[in-house]
């Protein structure tokens, strides 16, 4: 009976304690990521990117239904915060069950856990993670559950369960191994029956994909799919765009740098659990060794099976996006490794009380050891304190939806824009969707441009657009594209494309397309990029001027390569004061890119300000050691600037030496 007090004392202290702050500080906007698209195709009834996540999109589909109050966004956020708290409390179960009934070790395991960085963030955010760890811990519950139990019941449950995870994320696939061979070790538990029973409850749980069979789906501006056929169905739960089980079709498929990916996960396990976690997870790991092989083997071929799908996977880890992206992913292996972390608590409380015992009599060994236990409090309160900065001043952030508020400030009326990369477009599709912000604009996702069912989709949402005929060469499609509407709209794009009837002309975040022969004087251009630049948000106005979390700084980026355009145009033309404001502030907000340098460097030579120059050459150095394009620019400076020919001539040799075998790309004025 005290026990059980206790079990329901450490349920209800997770509940509310996890519980209040996860809701507390649940985001009011969208972060990052797929965010967007995710909330867009709620609302709009139609299908997010593959593989659709038919169960995740219905609930949103309910939640934006029922819910009063609140952006689209912080209602579906509950999708992130609800499950994590379920997850927590049957986290706890697990760790009740495989202790033998303790409850402060569980309990202390269960917070750290819930306050680890990725764990947290996600679930606060909209993503579709937080559910996809309930659904893998509750494969783990049921199916302890049932080794210890031999009820049938949890076989049940978990066949349901899986089906349920099918229909959500591809991912989970990585944590069974370890739990069918704890079935397969248990073997003689199962009859025929059963078996039967199992595969019907695995295939109603299935029944989510209902949702993407919709006739009406293909009506949204938001379907990912298009026509219900068998091949798109396939396509779009397969991620056969993408390439399964694999971060983009853009991968590198190098070992090595596969092998990068392995180790970036552990150097995340160690930042995030720190050394004190380190430590219990190698301890748990001998505990469990010893005393409970059957579950040391499956938690080790969990982990060492989605190690291997982060090794398949392919992350490219460069730029604070990717990174991100990457830092999502690695919330299962936290899961599993807060196994061994329980078990390593546990050793360790074992080992006190054997050496207490020795050194002290039992009344006082007791008291010892009771304070010693007491201090294992630090570890999650650590976490905690870590964190919580970083998580809670997301929750009043905007940061990303005022990116999509400037870019679409950055069009006139009843303009063409053709937009791309997750950040720019996710952000700017929540605000358009969602918020119903510009319907006059004709927002073009060129990553589904030239696929027949995105056309379609064209022509019911903006039917005064001319939609050239459909070929297999996407390029020439967009190019048609642009010169049969270029004369009824004002064509805009997030990037600048090559074309020989026309340019490119910055826009402030955008890009404005003429014709050669249309192109407006150099002063209205540069006073509409002024303007437009006057008005927009600072983007460190909000989180990011205390903590860069990884996805949302993507944002920086954005406004810091525009500001570089600008500048660059502007350097071109004529206005160098102007481009050193944008070029600086380019710098300032992304200090790690060196082209804002390169092309500062330049501005700097022509207005013969050699040591400026020089200063923005070393910092770009600094970013890039062994760029030719450093030496290449020393040499430039030293020859024109400083009209120092023996310096000229030496750095033109080592950028010689450097660039041999190499093509350089320099933005020259």
């Amino acid at each position: 009976m005290v026990k059980e007090k206790r079990y329901f004392l450490g349920l209800l202290s997770i509940f509310f304690i996890c519980g209040s702050l996860y809701l507390y500080y649940q985001l009011k906007t969208i972060y990052g990521g797929d965010a967007g698209d995710l909330v867009s195709a709620i609302v709009t009834a139609g299908i997010p990117h593959p593989p659709g996540y038919p169960l995740y999109t219905s609930l949103g589909i309910l939640i934006l239904k029922f819910v009063t109050g609140g952006t689209a966004a912080w209602k579906v956020g509950f999708l992130s915060s609800i499950p994590s708290l379920i997850s927590l409390l049957f986290l706890f179960d697990i760790f009740y069950i495989l202790t033998g009934g303790s409850v402060f070790i569980p309990l202390l395991s269960v917070f750290s856990y819930a306050f680890l960085y990725p764990v947290w963030l996600y679930s606060e955010v909209v993503e579709v993670f937080a559910l996809n760890n309930l659904f893998i811990i509750l494969l783990f519950w049921a199916a302890l559950r049932f080794t210890k139990e031999k009820r049938s019941k949890y076989i049940y449950l978990f066949s349901f369960f899986l089906g349920l995870s099918f229909t959500h994320h591809q991912i989970i696939i990585f944590v069974l191994p370890g739990l069918l061979w704890l079935f397969w070790k248990n073997k003689r538990l199962f009859r025929k029956t059963l078996l039967i029973k199992s595969i019907f409850l695995f295939i109603a749980g299935l029944l989510p994909y209902i949702y993407i069979l919709l006739p009406s789906l293909s009506y949204s501006p938001l379907n990912w799919q298009g026509q219900v056929t068998p091949s798109n169905v396939v396509a779009l739960v397969s991620r056969a765009g993408y390439g399964t089980f694999k971060v983009g079709s853009f991968v590198m498929m190098e070992p090595a740098l596969r092998a990068l990916d392995v180790w970036a996960a552990f150097n995340f396990v160690f930042n995030d659990f720190r050394v004190l976690g380190i430590i219990l997870i190698l301890a748990g790991s001998f505990y469990l060794f010893r005393k409970k092989r059957d579950v040391f083997f499956m938690l080790l071929f969990s982990t060492v099976s989605y190690l291997f799908f982060i090794f398949y996977a392919s992350f490219p880890l460069v730029g604070n996006f990717l990174v991100g992206t990457f830092e999502r992913f690695v919330q299962p292996l936290y899961i599993l490794l807060s196994f061994f972390t329980v078990f390593g608590l546990l050793q360790l409380y074992l080992f006190m009380k054997v050496l207490l015992a020795r050194l002290f009599s039992s009344a006082k060994s007791n008291t010892v050891l009771s304070l010693f236990v007491l201090m294992f409090i630090i570890y999650p309160v650590g976490i905690f304190l870590i964190n919580y900065p970083k998580i809670t001043i997301l929750r009043d952030d905007f940061t990303a939806e005022n990116l999509a508020y400037d870019i679409l400030s950055s069009l006139p009326k009843n303009s063409v824009f053709v937009i791309s990369t997750d950040t720019p477009l996710f952000n700017t599709q929540y605000v358009y969707y969602t918020q119903k912000i510009r319907p006059d604009v004709k927002l073009i996702h060129l990553g589904k441009f030239g696929t027949p069912y995105y056309f379609d989709q064209l022509k019911r949402s903006y039917p005064d657009l001319t939609l050239p005929q459909n070929s297999d060469d996407t390029v020439f499609l967009f190019k048609s594209f642009v010169k049969d509407n270029y004369g009824k709209f004002p064509v805009f794009s997030k990037l600048a494309f090559g074309n020989t009837e026309g340019v490119w002309i910055p826009w402030g975040l955008v890009f404005r397309y003429y014709e050669k022969g249309d192109v407006p004087q150099k002063e209205f251009i540069h006073k509409e990029n002024e303007k437009l630049w006057s008005i927009y948000h600072d983007p460190l106005s909000g989180s990011l001027s205390h903590f860069q979390n990884l996805l949302l700084s993507d944002n920086l980026s954005i406004y810091s390569t525009a500001r570089q355009e600008t500048g660059f145009w502007e350097a071109k033309n004529g206005y160098s004061g102007d481009a050193e404001k944008n070029l600086l502030r380019a710098e300032s907000l992304n200090p790690g890119d060196s082209d804002s340098y390169t092309i500062l460097t330049q501005v700097y030579i022509e207005k013969k300000r050699c040591q400026d120059a020089k200063k923005q050459i070393e910092a770009a150095e600094k970013i890039s050691p062994d760029s030719p394009t450093v030496y290449f620019l020393m040499s430039i400076n030293y020859a024109v600037c400083f009209q120092d020919k023996g310096k000229a001539e030496f750095y033109r040799k080592l950028y010689d030496e450097k660039s041999r075998g190499k093509q350089v790309e320099l933005k020259q004025l």
